[in-house]
């Protein structure tokens, strides 16, 4: 029960954030590359110069600001809202 409840609030957050974004904004990866959601809450990747990335499932991107996402079928399946801690 406490599972279903934890991926219900995930998902609810996930579309929140998601909507914030809206169609023509991309997302700039630390890497450089940009990250696109549509409508759908499908997503794809270009490079810095624009060409068409693979994306692979299950790997983790690291947007600028920290955020954490991860791709599943091609839809947003995490969004982590925490930033990475330093190991000092």
């Amino acid at each position: 029960m406490k599972k279903s409840i934890f991926i219900l609030l995930l998902t609810s957050a996930l579309y929140a954030g998601a909507a914030d974004i809206g169609n023509d904004q991309p997302l700039r990866l630390k890497d450089g590359s940009y990250l696109f959601i549509s409508e759908d809450d499908t997503m794809r990747m270009v490079d810095k110069d624009g060409r068409p990335l693979q994306m692979k499932d299950g790997v983790e991107m690291e947007l600028e600001d920290g955020t954490l996402i991860m791709m599943k079928n091609k839809k947003i399946w995490r969004h982590d809202h925490r930033k990475h801690k330093s190991l000092n």
